[in-house]
């Protein structure tokens, strides 16, 4: 019987949903074999022995694994951020600051840059992570926390909920407030102009004008797609202050959306919006 059930669990090693249904069927099929045998508890346990070898020396994950080493194949994205160790508190403030301001996300604590688990080494860097949400951001997160136990090594998976109404800000080592946003997979300084479109975001009142820098500006996204905010300026003649009002008025109205290309922030139009809408007066 042995060599028949290693084959057949060999052969469905890359998926062990097949594996524990092989097991139920096996054992189901075979309970009277077991209760009619004199050594049944033996055959169990030695059955069952061979299921827990299998599990310990193939690369099958069991269900509940498989989600997290999935996020560790897809590596450093958007919203997955690896940390090897925690020797700094204020660098997991700036990671949880930037996935909160962009699209939420994740970050995998005892996780190399290229993947590879090194698993948490100290009780220290559990310290230092609840410093890092309720010391040195602002305000304070609660995220949540998931311990995984990968072959002996923990690795703290930390869930960012994307923000809804407020802006997170980190506290840097000269005791400065600052918000960040997560670019692929790099947390940068938010500039300034996102700040003001963030704090507009739920603001009501805003009303769609008629200027002439505003027409310029829909001018140009129309002939090139999308504009920087320097471009904007320079053509249209405003001051810095105007040329934030302008853009963050019509990313708040649903007129623009603005986007990362590398690390240039840049406009152009909402879906949905018609540039014959705003030129037609409709």
């Amino acid at each position: 019987m042995v060599p028949e059930v290693w084959l057949k669990l060999h052969c469905a090693r890359k998926n062990p949903i097949i594996v524990i249904k092989y097991f139920i069927t096996f054992f189901s099929t075979k309970i009277s074999d077991f209760s009619n045998c004199k050594n049944g508890g033996q055959l169990f346990s030695g059955f069952f022995l061979i299921i827990c070898l299998f599990f310990k020396t193939s690369n099958v994950h069991l269900p509940g694994e498989k989600y997290i080493y999935d996020l560790i194949a897809k590596g450093e994205n958007l919203n997955t951020d690896f940390k090897f160790e925690i020797s700094d508190s204020r660098k997991i403030a700036r990671s949880v600051s930037a996935f909160a301001n962009t699209e939420g996300g994740r970050l995998l604590v005892g996780v190399k840059d290229n993947g590879k688990i090194a698993g948490i080494r100290s009780e220290e860097e559990y310290y230092m992570i609840q410093a890092a949400t309720s010391l040195y951001l602002k305000p304070r997160m609660n995220p949540e926390y998931r311990n995984w136990n990968l072959k002996g090594l923990h690795v703290l998976e930390i869930i960012v909920p994307k923000s809804e109404n407020n802006i997170y800000y980190a506290q840097d080592e000269h005791r400065r407030w600052k918000s960040y946003v997560r670019i692929h997979d790099q947390n940068h300084i938010a500039p300034h102009l996102l700040e003001i479109i963030w704090k507009k975001k739920n603001k009501k009142g805003i009303l769609l004008k008629y200027s002439v820098a505003e027409s310029c500006l829909l001018q140009m996204i129309s002939e090139n797609v999308s504009v920087k905010r320097e471009q904007f300026k320079k053509k249209a003649l405003v001051s810095d202050s105007e040329a934030d009002e302008i853009l963050s008025d019509l990313v708040s109205i649903h007129v623009l959306q603005y986007f990362f290309q590398e690390n240039d922030l840049r406009f152009s139009l909402a879906p949905g919006f018609r540039l014959e809408q705003y030129f037609n007066g409709e």
